[in-house]
């Protein structure tokens, strides 16, 4: 049994939640958003897809992903995405600064960012892989595959290893400071 093989048979992960979800049932609405529905396999579906957009554009193994959104499919299918292939969600507070954002891009090293229009005005220092969500980025990410994503992202991964911690940015309210929140993981809070 190859190492793949092995791990998406042992292991179980947010990302695999979903897929599992999809599998067990698969009529069955998953989210319901302004008048749109999506099943757990749709939303699954979707998850692969970004998931492929961000790999495809150089996002990997515990790459900072910003989503500057509101609530939506797409904030939920890129949560998914960056848990398939070990990449961390960093969601920023809508009532941040300009300041704020900027201070959360430093602190987390952020490679990517998953805006709406609307907060754009707020980014100052853009990363080099920035998504608008916009009707040409449903285009791109529509033309991406829906297919499983497999990745291996294991307990004992060497970034783990190497950095010891995770780095979770705490954004629910607009001051940070580090703070130990369990074995091996730091959040910041700005005082």
């Amino acid at each position: 049994m190859s190492e793949l093989s092995h791990n998406l048979i042992h292991r179980f992960n947010v990302g695999d939640a979903l897929r599992r979800s999809a599998g067990r049932a698969p009529l069955q609405r998953a989210i319901l958003f302004q008048g749109r529905e999506l099943t757990y396999p749709e939303l699954d579906a979707l998850a692969n897809r970004f998931a492929r957009l961000f790999m495809a554009n150089g996002i990997g193994l515990g790459d900072s992903v910003a989503i500057f959104a509101g609530n939506s499919p797409e904030f939920v299918a890129a949560f998914f995405a960056c848990a398939r292939f070990g990449a961390v969600l960093v969601p920023i507070n809508l009532l941040f600064t300009a300041e704020d954002v900027d201070y959360v891009f430093q602190k987390t090293r952020v490679r990517a960012l998953i805006a709406e229009p609307m907060f754009m005005g707020k980014v100052t220092n853009r990363p080099a892989v920035c998504f608008i969500l916009d009707d040409q980025f449903r285009e791109a990410l529509a033309g991406q595959e829906g297919s499983p994503v497999e990745q291996i992202v294991a307990g004992e991964d060497p970034l783990m290893k190497r950095y010891g911690y995770l780095w979770q940015a705490d954004v629910t309210a607009s001051s940070f400071r580090r703070k130990k929140v369990g074995i091996g993981e730091v959040r910041y809070n700005r005082s």
